[in-house]
């Protein structure tokens, strides 16, 4: 076997068993690589071939290099079908730190909130919110941290985008009136307090 050989060899073993590293995967990791390495070694033999002799004037070991990819991509299917789904959801979503991926994800913002970071929550939510200004769930979080905060006037501010938001639908904008009534509430509340102060 060739230094050639060699590497190739190994880079393919070490990229099948980094295809394993993810927990939900790892159920039969040392059979499917077992099965594997015949495959692995052909293909790593041909390669080596190529390099080595210049081009093969026979297709014979090109179909067996075709084939034995083939077999691979077989037994690592499911493996390498998470790896593109988990990295295209990644860049959709980010990876759950607020201003990742082109989509809202507010993760970020109720880690903060279970956390009691209520500051770092509103940062997260209007993070994400410059994302989709009118996005309806951002701005109910965003209120209810008003609401937690006791500072309804903010939270109202949300309430309005939702109810000026012509593509809001009729649970949602049920949704946010039933919020601001609630605010109106804690704001004439407040109110009150401050003036018996």
């Amino acid at each position: 076997m060739t230094l050639i050989e060699l590497a190739v060899f190994v880079a393919m073993m070490a990229g099948m068993f980094a295809l394993t590293l993810p927990v939900e995967l790892r159920k039969g990791r040392w059979l499917r690589l077992g099965i594997s390495v015949p495959f692995a070694f052909l293909i790593a033999r041909l390669a080596g071939l190529k390099v080595g002799y210049g081009e093969i004037g026979s297709a014979g070991p090109g179909v067996m290099g075709i084939f034995s990819g083939l077999v691979l991509a077989i037994i690592w299917r499911g493996h390498i079908a998470h790896l593109g789904a988990t990295k295209t959801t990644g860049l959709m979503f980010g990876d759950g730190r607020a201003g990742g991926g082109f989509r809202t994800d507010y993760r970020e913002a109720q880690a903060r909130i279970d956390e009691r970071d209520l500051n770092a929550a509103i940062k997260a939510v209007r993070t994400e919110l410059a994302k989709e200004p009118e996005d309806f769930e951002g701005l109910m979080l965003l209120a209810t941290i008003y609401h937690e905060l006791k500072q309804p006037e903010k939270g109202l501010e949300s309430m309005e985008v939702i109810l000026k938001n012509a593509s809001a639908t009729e649970a949602q904008k049920t949704d946010a009136r039933s919020a601001q009534v609630q605010l109106r509430h804690m704001q004439i509340q407040l109110d009150a307090e401050r003036r018996r102060t």
